[in-house]
């Protein structure tokens, strides 16, 4: 479930296109800008399971995300943090000890395929980049790595060089998963049979989970008998009741339209949070206004822009 994730492809939307991209957009902004990048490049969406990666050439990585070990050799290095690989060398990331998903992003970019301005991967569709396999590789530019000298990297299998700097990103993921998800009243909640129902009952995060929703199990919710729905937009953090009345929130690859009823909208904010649980994780929802939602984007928007300020200047020498 590893694959190449930059922005999406939004702009396609409208002919029913999913919008890909990562599923926890803090942690790969994030990794891109400790090493320099556009916060929306592409970078590496790792999954479950453990990662193995080789070097060809020198290059300037940070990881991001999932709170998992990461090796090269015997040294053991840090997330959040950007540091130096030589050629050669061999990246082992192990599973996580807390979160579902890690991001690894390299200085310069990663140059994969384009398909409709995106180098993001799908799960389904063909003639889009595919998930990461065995043996795959992954192009990028070795030569990004000497516009940042303060970490250049050592001769050929030499030990990481590690910037004595770090992001304090992992509070917002709530990694131990105690918070609730904050959700908008969806269009269609007041079909509901009993609308305290989605606030005041919790549900678990199933394996059936995937890049394209979310599924959920637990009471089910009840809508009322009478109830006549038509297809309409769908988004990515969508709330959705099949008829079984278990939630479904729509993630990066969800479909763009849909028929079932729109109870609830997971805040922007929240869908980082939603994408560092497990299966078997509980999910309770709380809910929030708009305003408020807008405010938390706003101010997580402006955290990520003092970061990449503060983050440039490092690399560049500078105090």
């Amino acid at each position: 479930m590893s694959g190449v994730q930059d922005a999406g492809r939004g702009q396609w939307r409208s002919l029913g296109v999913p919008q890909s991209g990562p599923l926890d957009a803090w942690s790969h902004a994030v990794a891109n800008v400790l090493v320099g990048n556009l916060p929306d490049a592409a970078a590496i969406e790792i999954g479950s399971g453990r990662t193995q990666l080789r070097f060809t050439e020198a290059a300037l990585i940070a990881i991001t995300g999932a709170r998992t070990p990461v090796t090269a050799g015997s040294v053991s290095l840090p997330l959040w943090r950007p540091f130096a690989v030589a050629a050669g060398s061999v990246l082992a990331i192990d599973p996580p000890l807390l979160g579902a998903r890690s991001y690894l992003a390299v200085a310069g970019g990663l140059t994969s395929e384009q398909v409709l301005g995106s180098r993001s991967a799908q799960m389904r569709g063909d003639g889009f980049p595919g998930l990461l396999r065995r043996g795959d590789c992954l192009p990028f530019m070795p030569s990004a790595i000497e516009k940042w000298p303060v970490l250049a990297p050592g001769t050929r299998g030499s030990a990481p060089r590690i910037a004595p700097w770090w992001a304090d990103g992992e509070p917002l993921l709530d990694l131990e998963a105690h918070a609730g998800l904050r959700v908008i009243d969806g269009s269609d909640l007041h079909l509901l049979q009993d609308r305290r129902a989605l606030y005041t009952q919790t549900f678990e995060l199933t394996a059936g989970s995937n890049r394209m929703a979310a599924a959920l199990h637990g009471e089910p919710l009840k809508i009322a008998a009478s109830a006549s729905l038509t297809s309409e937009p769908v988004v990515p953090g969508t709330v959705q009741l099949p008829p079984d009345g278990q939630p479904l929130i729509l993630l990066a690859e969800a479909q763009t339209v849909g028929g079932y009823a729109r109870i609830a909208h997971v805040a922007s904010i929240d869908l980082a949070r939603l994408a560092q649980r497990r299966p078997g994780s509980v999910i309770r929802f709380e809910p929030i206004s708009i305003a408020a939602a807008q405010r938390l984007w706003l101010w997580r928007r402006e955290r990520l822009m003092r970061l990449r300020i503060a983050a440039l200047a490092r690399l560049q020498g500078k105090r």
